[in-house]
């Protein structure tokens, strides 16, 4: 059995002519959003072994700011360029090729890809929030077995 988390990055402040997308800092309610979820990860749920974030700025920082509600090592923190703006397919491949040997790993993402993955591996048509994370559990040995349809959401929490 697997547990996958996948959580779209905190709320972020608006592009500007000065910086890019992929630069976009966490506005200060989505830090708070982000440590407030971080919490929540602690309390209620087996914490993940692995974060893989998208390495755009406010993905980033909504992961570093998880790691520290969690209380463990930024070594567990991985970035993979292609989870920036990734479509569901492309997030599942990164999935698919985890460690066989975690079983509880978390992704950080942007919409409408991480949604679409929800919907992709369980049916479940949710819009994903800033902040907002699904809990999935999968009936497999090796990450690389994840496919279409094969998760049950057992979970889906937002900040608020």
């Amino acid at each position: 059995m697997k547990t996958l988390y996948l959580m779209r990055h905190s709320k972020a402040l608006n592009s500007s002519k000065d910086s890019s997308d992929f630069n976009r800092p966490l506005h200060p309610q989505g830090e708070i959003d982000a440590q407030t979820m971080g919490s929540r990860l602690l309390v209620k749920n087996p914490i993940p072994e692995i974060i893989i974030s998208s390495p755009a700025k406010r993905a980033l920082n909504t992961a570093l700011q998880v790691l520290n509600e969690l209380q463990i090592s930024k070594k567990l923190l991985i970035t993979h360029t292609n989870l920036y703006l990734a479509s569901a397919q492309s997030i599942l491949a990164v999935i698919n090729d985890s460690n066989i040997s975690l079983n509880r790993v978390c992704i950080i993402g942007h919409n409408p890809g991480i949604s679409d993955l929800i919907y992709l591996l369980t049916g479940n048509p949710i819009h994903m929030t800033t902040s907002g994370i699904a809990t999935i559990k999968i009936e497999c040995d090796n990450w690389s077995e994840v496919f279409n349809g094969s998760g049950q959401l057992v979970n889906y929490e937002t900040p608020e």
